[in-house]
C-alpha cells in the first residue's frame, strides 16, 4: 500500500505564491506572482543541445528526475557525492517526496510542490540526501530530485519587507520589495551582497536577508 502523502499546514507556503512588490517611479506599486523557475516542458523530440552533468544529481541537466531504490541492503553504500557537509543545494523537480528514511521502502512523510526550493544537504547514504528545509523539517529525497543551481528564499519577520536594489549600495536605486517567503535565482554572492534575480528582476540584496546560502560562502 502506498504510503499517504501529505502537505503539512506549517508548510502551506510552499505550494502558494509570496507577494512580490514593485516599485515603479512616480506611480503606485504593481503587484506580480508566480515562480520564477518554471517553465514549460520541452517537448519530446526537441532539440536539446549538450547536456552537462550536474554535480548534485550526478544526471544530464534534462533528465527527468525519479527516485529509485539504490540504497544498498548491507555493506558500503555508493553514490557518495564527496561534496562538502552540510551544503546547500535546490529542488529538482516540482513534486518530491521527503522520506523518514534513505530508500523509498520508507514511508513518505512531506510532500514539497515547489521546484528550486533551496535546501541543506545534511547527510548522504549511498544515492539517498538527508535534507533539510527554511523551517527545519528534516528527511531523504533521492540525489536524482536534487540541482546544484542555487537559490534562496527572503526572511524576516511578517509583514517586512527588503528592498531589491540596482547595485550592491544601500543608497542605490530600488528595483523591487520582496516580502518573506519569495523564492530567488542566486546569480552570485560576494562579501555581503547577492546578486539575485525573481519574476524578471535582477538586483542585489544583503546575504543575511536570505536562506539557502552561507556566510561567507562565495557563489560565482
Amino acid at each position: 500500500m502506498r504510503p499517504m502523502t501529505r502537505l503539512p499546514p506549517s508548510r502551506a507556503w510552499l505550494s502558494s505564491f509570496a507577494a512580490l512588490s514593485l516599485l515603479a517611479a512616480m506611480a503606485a506599486p504593481a503587484f506580480s506572482q508566480g515562480l520564477p523557475n518554471e517553465r514549460p516542458p520541452t517537448p519530446r523530440g526537441a532539440a536539446q543541445g549538450n547536456p552537462g552533468i550536474d554535480p548534485e544529481s550526478g544526471i544530464p541537466d534534462n533528465a527527468a528526475p525519479s527516485e529509485s531504490d539504490e540504497s544498498p541492503r548491507g555493506g558500503m553504500p555508493t553514490g557518495q557525492s564527496n561534496l562538502p557537509l552540510p551544503r546547500f543545494a535546490s529542488l529538482r523537480a516540482g513534486e518530491v517526496n521527503m522520506r523518514t528514511g534513505p530508500g523509498v521502502r520508507y514511508p513518505v512523510d512531506w510532500v514539497f510542490h515547489r521546484r528550486a526550493l533551496p535546501i541543506e544537504i545534511v547527510a548522504e547514504f549511498g544515492t539517498w540526501r538527508k535534507i533539510r528545509d527554511e523551517q527545519g523539517a528534516e528527511g531523504w529525497v533521492h540525489r536524482s530530485m536534487l540541482s546544484g543551481k542555487r537559490s534562496a528564499v527572503t526572511i524576516g519577520n511578517a509583514g517586512s519587507a527588503q528592498i531589491l536594489r540596482r547595485a550592491a549600495e544601500e543608497d542605490s536605486a530600488a528595483v523591487a520589495k520582496l516580502e518573506p517567503g519569495v523564492l530567488v535565482n542566486i546569480l552570485e554572492c560576494d562579501g555581503a551582497w547577492c546578486r539575485l534575480e525573481t519574476h524578471g528582476f535582477r538586483g542585489w540584496l544583503p546575504r543575511k536577508g536570505l536562506w539557502g546560502v552561507k556566510d561567507g560562502e562565495r557563489i560565482k
